[in-house]
């Protein structure tokens, strides 16, 4: 009886698996390292950056196996690998988690550039040599420019996975039950190549290693591996969101509260939450409305109980943690409003006015923080404040002494909120309190605390002194530099000054990436023609333009951790549509078209530039993830064309074809996703890092204008 596939479904049916398997790997690792190593762009560039080079590795190394390569029987052990490992590459991440920071300790940028290249080397490698192995062996199966249709189709398939990610798998999947799905993919394909050349080895290898994996499905792996990170503490909830992974322990009658894998709250600090709350309350003459951004899992909520006819409106983005917080008693009594939205976009649509707003935000390590504090967000917030209103936001404590980074930090937030308010006061405590109105505030909170009749266990003149508090106040005031910058959505400097900080306690800088971005440009300027540094350039701004876009993103709306599958959708959806186009393009100008490409990018980030800041400006989230959606889609086309007409170029030799091709695209996407992420935008800001890109499209087009004899 004759198999029933063909082979030519049956190749494309292991390409669109291949594809899907990359780009589900790739999410759940970055959101892997966004929980528990650090949860900032910094961290998405360097795990795209260690992701794309060893995809170019396993691709250029390929070129070098060219009497291997062609053989058929190499797809069995290599598709083997590629069903084993993403199981395997999660277990070992959470593995290496441990192995490199004590849990609750900071990760340093070495750490997590060492996580991703011990954890990530394999089933790269793989997937960039399992690249150039598929349209080697595709010449058998598709007619015409098989390396560009194992390009599309490749990409077609991660199109596919990141919205089964996006849509499906993360509100029904664990981490390791979506790696599972990933393993059963190609799995299911080596038996079905088994089948079809009826290797009985291979079939009852296969089917073996399917019932494995399955059964892995009776075995929490998660929680088991996630209990080396809280040590003795146990886990009583493992909340797995669109929004990020919540966890709740317990050490003895204490309950700690994690937010991807940052200690939110513990029900022994009572302090912090006092003085979150009563720094501002205690102050204010009368306060009747209070605005609450964020916090219910940090015991605001309790705190604000205590004030008679004060009416709280809590506005929170993860609608999770509502209803964790009332389930753990962390509200004793419902908000008189709870808003489960962006509380910019609530802030742009409501018409509320409040005496006292707190802002209980995490420090602005990433673009989705530092908007709240932002010269835009706090205009935002003084628009809703009564007469004598104040707001609270607060930044990581100093004790008593502020090393460089951290001063510059503290005086950028001081000066964005004094461009905006009248007074501002810094209040040490937990935390450095910034207090902000447009009335003077007073320094001391006894007076305040005997007229409201406050039952308070810390915050209190019983506890706190007020005239230690008064100089600690001015001596902080008077060491913060008043000609430092403000903090903005489009250069957001905090961000920046606030990773220096991290990166300046956790003990370690760039030494480990410096000596990659080297190695990476050594190659490129030996190594290539015009025309792979041609796809370098179009890689490096294409994977560039996707960090730019999660950033604008994370800036402008908030959680990329829920959209990241339909981010990178997105991108492969353009890529795709235009590797199929510019492979369909028919013309003999081969070099011209790839000139005018190169031209087109630049007038879409050019145009991408002058449209960010009006943005900022649209109340409707729908249309700002249109409009962000829209732009990826047409650059990532244009990216995509580049490299299908590329592919003209050398239809000859298949497989130095396309290793050459796809490691050229690689590394410069690799490259791009790093320094944009790292550099760029954290010292240019977003508009000119856009228009930064644009001008070294440009370059590349007079470049391949002038040396493109060559490729004629």
């Amino acid at each position: 009886m004759a198999f029933p596939v063909k082979p030519a479904r049956l190749m494309t049916a292991t390409i669109l698996a291949y594809g899907m398997t990359t780009v589900l790997t790739q999410l759940v690792l970055t959101r892997e390292f966004l929980s528990y190593f650090n949860a900032n762009e910094l961290t998405i560039g360097v795990v795209l950056f260690v992701w794309m080079s060893l995809v170019a590795l396993g691709a250029w190394t390929a070129k070098y196996l060219k009497r291997h390569i062609k053989s058929l029987r190499l797809l069995f052990p290599v598709l083997l690998a590629m069903g084993l490992t993403p199981v395997l590459t999660l277990f070992f991440m959470r593995f290496l988690r441990l192995m490199l920071s004590h849990p609750g300790e900071l990760v340093s940028l070495n750490s997590i550039v060492l996580a991703a290249w011990a954890g990530m080397f394999v089933f790269c490698f793989i997937s960039g040599f399992l690249f150039v192995l598929l349209s080697r062996l595709s010449g058998d199966c598709f007619k015409g420019n098989t390396v560009n249709r194992v390009y599309y189709i490749e990409t077609a398939g991660s199109v596919a996975g990141g919205l089964l990610f996006t849509f499906v798998l993360t509100y029904h999947l664990k981490p390791f039950g979506v790696m599972r799905l990933a393993s059963l993919l190609n799995l299911s394909c080596l038996l079905l190549w088994a089948l079809y050349y009826k290797k009985k080895l291979w079939l009852s290898l296969s089917l073996l290693l399917i019932l494995a994996v399955s059964l892995l499905s009776v075995v929490n792996l998660d929680l088991i591996t996630k209990k080396g990170f809280y040590g003795k503490q146990e886990i009583i909830k493992d909340l797995e969101t669109p929004y990020g992974n919540l966890i709740v322990t317990r050490t003895g009658e204490q309950l700690n509260f994690f937010q991807n894998g940052l200690l939110e709250y513990a029900t022994g600090d009572v302090a912090l939450a006092e003085e979150k709350v009563h720094y501002a309350m205690l102050r204010h003459r009368a306060p009747r409305n209070v605005l609450l951004i964020s916090g219910g899992m940090t015991g605001t909520v309790n705190e604000l109980s205590k004030y008679k006819g004060v009416q709280t409106c809590y506005v929170e983005m993860n609608p999770y943690i509502p209803d964790i917080a009332e389930e753990f008693s962390l509200m004793y009594e419902k908000p008189a409003q709870l808003i489960i939205q962006d509380p910019l976009i609530f802030l742009k649509q409501t018409e509320q006015k409040f005496d006292v707003i707190i802002t209980d935000m995490p420090e602005p390590s990433c673009a989705q923080t530092n908007r709240f504090y932002t010269k835009e967000y706090f205009s935002l917030l003084s628009r809703h404040l009564n007469r004598n209103g104040i707001v609270v936001t607060a930044l990581e404590s100093t004790a008593r002494y502020m090393n460089t980074e951290a001063l510059l930090l503290h005086s950028v937030i001081f000066n964005t909120l004094s461009a905006i308010f009248k007074q501002v006061l810094i209040l040490p405590g937990g935390k450095n309190f910034f207090l902000a109105s447009d009335t003077a505030i007073s320094r001391y909170l006894s007076e305040g605390y005997y007229a409201k009749n406050i039952n308070t266990i810390y915050v209190n003149p019983y506890y706190i002194d007020d005239l230690e508090m008064a100089v600690r106040s001015r001596k902080m005031l008077a060491e913060l530099d008043r000609d430092a910058p403000v903090n903005t959505a489009l250069k957001p400097l905090a961000y920046n000054l606030q990773n220096k900080y991290w990166m300046s306690r956790s003990g370690a800088g760039f030494s480990l990436l410096i000596p990659l971005i080297l190695i990476i440009m050594l190659v490129v300027f030996t190594r290539f023609n015009s025309l792979n540094l041609c796809l370098f350039t179009t890689g490096f701004t294409g994977c560039g333009s996707e960090m730019l876009i999660i950033i604008i993103f994370q800036a402008f709306y908030g959680y990329v951790y829920s959209s990241l599958g339909l981010i990178v959708a997105v991108f492969m959806g353009g890529i795709a549509t235009g590797a199929w186009w510019g492979s369909h393009i028919k013309t003999r100008a081969k070099n011209l078209n790839m000139v005018a490409v190169q031209g087109l990018i630049a007038i879409m980030l050019a145009a991408l530039a002058l449209m960010a800041p009006l943005l900022q400006q649209l109340n409707s989230p729908f249309v700002v993830k249109l409009l962000i959606y829209g732009m990826a889609f047409l650059i990532s086309l244009l990216t995509g064309s580049a490299f299908g007409l590329a592919t003209l170029f050398t239809q000859k030799d298949t497989n130095g074809q396309s290793s050459s091709l796809y490691s050229s695209d690689m590394a410069g996407s690799a490259l791009g996703a790093l320094l944009v992420s790292v550099v760029l935008v954290p010292v240019w800001g977003i508009t000119a890092t856009l228009l930064g890109l644009a001008a070294l499209n440009l370059l590349s087009a007079v470049y391949l204008r002038i040396a493109n004899r060559s490729l004629a």
